[in-house]
């Protein structure tokens, strides 16, 4: 019975989370509880708990009484975004510098030797560009920083389909590994600073309205 729950909640999780990112559901929408278990044939408990981690990715924001509300970002929440970024990710490679081996370099490596094809929007492009930037990170084993750099790239890959879902950039999934080849090459030959400013373009080429 706790696996068909499970399965369930994951269901409607992947289901909801899938239609924000495609823009089925658009920023500002309402999505009712009522409404999702008629249209998966569920209980309650599983479509509440599927919206609740919803909330937590900052997906969705509760509203008492009335559902649950598609979240809205804007050029302002990009930035923000952008620019915490580039303090935590430069700032762990600053600090960790020392911990930059030849191991920690193949990992990288490793870490690009994933799909960067598809559709500029698809799942495989954007989880290729999430892993890339964990593994970044990961030289510091931080659960804190890595959760909280989790969040941002989620609000990032949201914001990247609220504002170019119907015309994305071109190219976006060949030129992001570009980028992290350079990123991985500056580490490589042991230059951090150089590093450091591959990675902050790579962040900062996000554009904003």
């Amino acid at each position: 019975m706790a696996k068909e729950h499970t399965s369930l909640k994951k269901l409607v999780y992947n289901s909801v989370s899938s239609s924000i990112i495609k823009g089925e559901y658009k920023p500002g929408d309402i999505i009712n509880e009522q409404n999702l278990m008629t249209r998966f044939n569920v209980s309650k408990s599983p479509v509440r708990e599927a919206l609740a981690v919803l909330c937590k990715e900052k997906y969705l924001r509760a509203l008492p009484r009335l559902g649950y509300q598609v979240v809205s970002l804007t050029s302002r929440d990009i930035n923000e975004i952008s620019q915490f970024r580039i303090l935590i990710e430069c700032g762990v490679l600053n600090a960790y510098k020392d911990h930059i081996n030849d191991a920690f370099i193949l990992g990288l490596k490793d870490s690009l030797d994933v799909p960067y094809h598809g559709e500029n929007l698809s799942d495989s492009v954007w989880a290729a560009n999430i892993g890339f930037h964990l593994k970044l990170i990961s030289i510091c084993e931080n659960f804190l920083i890595t959760e909280t750099l989790k969040d941002m790239l989620r609000s990032q890959r949201l914001a990247y389909s609220q504002f170019y879902c119907n015309n994305p950039p071109k190219n976006q999934n060949r030129d992001s590994l570009e980028r992290h080849k350079k990123i991985v090459s500056a580490l490589e030959k042991g230059d951090l600073n150089l590093a450091c400013e591959f990675l902050r373009e790579d962040i900062l080429y996000f554009p904003s309205k």
